[in-house]
């Protein structure tokens, strides 16, 4: 009689809570509480596992472990697709560094019960001592100027913090380039460099500052500019005379930087193919975005009908 009353109890228990029984062979449907997965000091990686060959919603209930009214009033999540004999995962985010939180996985079949799996507890990862910087990447990159980033890893003990991003120049000299405001937490930031030379490596990292603690700064890493550019848009050829051709044409300044000193190179051939004579043209003080008319005119016995043009040199300052 005892044990009738045991039994019955644990089957009325299991009605009202969701008390889901141990999954072996001869239980279809259950859910598992996995260990959490990813921790670092502000997420966590919940896991659980679902057996049952239909689908089923799954979620997590999730709780700060000493809070006592969170632990009877957990955060709900549910996962948007159903699920059916897998894992299944949820990011948790916004957590306190060297924090307990608890959690446990849950699922609901349709015309089934909701059922748990076991409480599993995880502390996420104590809050570095050291103020971490790591350099980024290099963006918007030309002739004269780019886009450089860094990253505030960890702020550690710093309450704020000065950044910048350092630059050493061709001749060996550094420059700093302070990125604006004051930064309280981790997260990006950028400057912007210009005043550079044309098809030139240059090397950056990151750094900061703070009264209160010594700032780890960044890798160094290194970008090249692009080459100072004249494009060549158009070239016609015409014959002035029997033996005389001239071909005008235009070449854009398509780099960022002006150009002192601009020179193309016109070469003449026959029918065959064959290079006859060449001409040069050359100008000054191509702006950025200026586009250069040229004309070059040449004689000669045989009878010139194609043309090749090609620029041959360009100078800046």
């Amino acid at each position: 009689m005892g044990s009738r009353m045991l039994l019955l109890a644990l089957v009325l228990v299991s009605l009202v809570v969701g008390f889901s029984p141990a999954c072996t062979e001869m239980n279809d449907y259950c859910v598992e509480t996995l260990d959490e997965g990813t921790t670092t000091e502000t997420s966590a990686t919940l896991c659980g596992r679902l057996t049952y060959s239909k689908l089923a919603t799954v979620g997590f209930e999730f709780w700060e472990t000493q809070n006592y009214l969170q632990e009877h009033n957990p955060t709900v999540f549910t996962l948007t697709d159903e699920y059916s004999d897998e894992d299944f995962y949820w990011d948790v985010g916004d957590l306190q560094p060297g924090n307990s939180y608890s959690y446990k996985a849950w699922a609901k079949a349709s015309g089934k019960n909701k059922i748990y799996g076991d409480t599993v507890s995880f502390t996420t990862e104590a809050q570095t001592a050291a103020t971490i910087l790591a350099t980024g990447r290099a963006e918007n990159i030309t002739s004269s100027s780019a886009t450089l980033y860094g990253e505030v890893v960890s702020m550690g003990m710093a309450s704020s913090l000065y950044v910048s991003i350092m630059v050493r120049m061709p001749d060996g000299g550094t420059v700093g380039y302070t990125a604006p405001g004051i930064i309280q937490t981790p997260g990006e930031f950028s400057v912007e460099v210009s005043s550079l030379a044309p098809d030139t490596t240059y090397y950056y990292w990151a750094e900061g500052s703070s009264t209160s603690v010594v700032v780890s700064p960044g890798q160094e890493k290194h970008f090249t500019t692009t080459k100072a550019e004249l494009t060549i848009l158009n070239s016609v050829m015409e014959h002035e005379s029997a033996t005389v051709v001239k071909v005008t044409g235009q070449a854009k300044n398509t780099g960022t930087i002006l150009l002192t000193y601009a020179e193309i190179r016109v070469v003449f051939k026959d029918n065959s193919g064959t290079e006859l004579t060449a001409v040069m043209a050359f100008t000054q003080n191509v702006d950025v975005g200026e586009v250069w008319d040229w004309e070059v005119t040449t004689a000669s016995e045989y009878f010139l009908t194609q043309h090749e043009v090609s620029v041959t040199d360009i100078r800046w300052t």
